[in-house]
């Protein structure tokens, strides 16, 4: 082989290698597309999550009306369409609200007291108190057995477990222990 045909090849070689793309530029595009691939597979399931837990979810004032058992409405003959309404027989006083108090009845000072004890993120939280739950969680599974910790749940996830997952809390008669208990599930039920 001529040296001329062989200065041709090895120029030939070094221009497709200066002409294609460098190994680590292909590594960050490969990690890149796998990295998007994952980020969506993730998103995908944390939809389909929020959906499992979240498909029987009525509105809260729907919710109340359900729960509010023990209260019944005694109409004229022309029943509750068209009727009378005569009288209402309330419930003993140890089951639930039956009758929501305005907001705006309810003193300043009482309602401060209770997010001050309650939780104090109340006002800025998006209705999930992250730092109370990371917390929680510390106390839960590292520094002692699991439920001897404190509680993580904002207002807004007591009223969740208190409505939807554990509804009848407020009938002493008949204690919610089943779905009220400490545990991840019930804790990623109310969050969502």
């Amino acid at each position: 082989m001529s040296a001329v045909l062989h200065a041709r090849r090895l120029r030939a070689r070094r221009t497709v290698k200066k002409s294609g793309m460098p190994w680590w530029l292909l590594a960050i595009l490969g990690l890149g597309a796998v990295g998007s691939i994952a980020g969506v597979v993730g998103i995908g399931g944390a939809y389909a999550y929020y959906q499992a837990y979240a498909k029987d979810y009525v509105p809260i004032s729907e919710k109340l009306q359900q729960n509010s058992r023990g209260l019944t409405e005694i109409y004229d003959r022309q029943g509750p369409d068209t009727g009378v309404m005569l009288g209402k027989l309330q419930a003993p006083p140890q089951t639930q609200l039956l009758e929501p108090v305005k907001l705006d009845d309810i003193s300043p000072y009482l309602v401060e007291a209770t997010i001050s004890t309650e939780d104090n993120s109340f006002e800025t939280n998006p209705g999930v108190n992250i730092k109370g739950l990371i917390r929680a969680a510390y106390e839960n599974y590292f520094l002692g057995s699991f439920g001897s910790g404190t509680g993580g749940s904002s207002i807004t996830q007591q009223l969740i477990k208190n409505v939807y997952i554990c509804p009848s809390i407020g009938d002493v008669s008949t204690l919610c222990t089943d779905g009220a208990e400490r545990s991840l599930d019930r804790k990623l039920r109310d969050i969502v």
